[in-house]
C-alpha cells in the first residue's frame, strides 16, 4: 500500500449511502481517498477511544492518528469473515495501549477539586458503574480515571463506557479474561481511593 497523510479524520467529500464494502475494498487496494471516507464512518468510536485513553486533547489527537496510520497498515491483513468495527477497535486499541506505553512520561494528573458527593459503588460485578456514567458524576469519574494506568484506564473504558464484554475486552487487549478482571478491579479500587480522598474534609 502507498503512504497515506494523517489527514483521515478530517471531513471528506462522502455521499450518506452505505457503501462501507466498497470502500473497504478500495482502501485494500491502496486508496488513500477511500480508505478516508472509511475513517469517516468510524471516527465517532476512535476518537471515544483515543479521548478516554488519554483524557488531553492533544494527546487524543496525536493517539488519533497514529491508530489511522496503523489500521492503514493493517488492512492488508482484515478479513471479510472478521467484523469491520470489532477489528477496527481492537487494532485502535493496541495502537492507543502502545503509544501510551511510550509517552508513559507525559500521562498528566490533576488534583480532584469538585467533587461533592460520596464515592460510588463500582463493583466490576454488577451494573452499578453504567448508571453512574452518566452527566456530572460521569465527568467526575472521567476525571479521576487520570489517576489509573493506561491498561486500567482502558479496561475501564471498553467495560463501562463501551459496554463490552470481558472476553470482547481480552481480545481486544490482547490479554486473558482473568487480567482483564484484575486491571478492572485495581482500577476501581483506585478510583475509589482517588474520589474518597478527594471528598475527605
Amino acid at each position: 500500500m502507498s503512504g497515506i497523510e494523517p489527514i483521515a479524520l478530517q471531513e471528506p467529500n462522502a455521499d450518506s449511502t452505505d457503501d462501507t464494502a466498497e470502500l473497504l475494498a478500495g482502501a485494500q487496494r491502496g486508496s488513500g481517498e477511500m480508505f478516508a471516507r472509511l475513517m469517516l464512518r468510524f471516527r465517532p468510536m476512535i476518537w471515544g477511544l483515543a479521548w478516554r485513553m488519554t483524557l488531553d486533547h492533544d494527546d487524543a489527537w496525536d493517539v488519533c492518528q497514529q491508530m489511522v496510520t496503523r489500521i492503514w497498515r493493517a488492512l492488508p491483513k482484515y478479513r471479510p469473515e472478521q467484523h469491520l468495527a470489532g477489528w477496527i477497535r481492537k487494532v485502535a486499541v493496541r495502537e492507543g495501549l502502545r503509544w501510551l506505553e511510550q509517552n508513559k512520561n507525559r500521562c498528566r494528573t490533576i488534583l480532584l477539586d469538585d467533587l461533592d458527593a460520596p464515592p460510588p459503588d463500582l463493583r466490576v460485578e454488577n451494573d452499578a458503574p453504567r448508571e453512574l456514567m452518566a452527566g456530572e458524576r460521569r465527568e467526575r469519574i472521567e476525571r479521576a480515571m487520570r489517576h489509573l494506568s493506561p491498561s486500567q484506564r482502558t479496561a475501564v473504558s471498553l467495560r463501562f463506557f463501551d459496554d463490552m464484554s470481558l472476553i470482547e475486552i481480552a481480545g481486544a487487549m490482547e490479554c486473558s479474561e482473568g487480567a482483564v478482571k484484575q486491571h478492572l478491579f485495581r482500577a476501581m479500587e483506585k478510583l475509589r481511593r482517588a474520589m474518597k480522598k478527594d471528598v475527605e474534609p
